[in-house]
């Protein structure tokens, strides 16, 4: 199960043990307008969330491409390989907010300021 069906579990789940109204289920989306604000906030966001000062987001068409990959941080001075792998976050809206989800832990962080759209297939 991927982090968006589990996403999607858990939202229903909640939603059926709480008896609230149903919201829509989270959607796969794409950034509107990626530019450099929308840089700023995302590489933000996305170091808050992984306890970096910083992060480099992986080449891609974010306009396309539901997936952010944040690459590892470089090696350091003594070190020749490393076996660290990138950690992929989904774009994803919910109830009209612009969200990006971990997709190894399902965490969810809003991306306020960040205009996303739903992913064409």
């Amino acid at each position: 199960m991927n982090a968006f069906e589990k996403l999607k579990a858990i939202v229903f789940g909640v939603a059926a043990i709480t008896g609230c109204e149903t919201h829509a289920p989270p959607t796969p989306a794409v950034l509107e307008d990626p530019d450099e604000t929308t840089w700023s906030i995302i590489s933000e966001t996305l170091a808050d969330a992984l306890g970096r000062a910083q992060v480099e987001i992986g080449p891609g068409n974010y306009s396309r491409y539901t997936a952010i990959p944040v690459l590892p941080p470089p090696l350091g001075p003594a070190e020749d390989r490393s076996l660290a792998t990138p950690t992929y976050f989904d774009l994803m809206l919910i109830d009209g907010v612009c969200v990006a989800v971990r997709r190894d832990t399902g965490d969810e962080y809003a991306l306020d300021g960040v205009s996303c759209r739903p992913r064409q297939n």
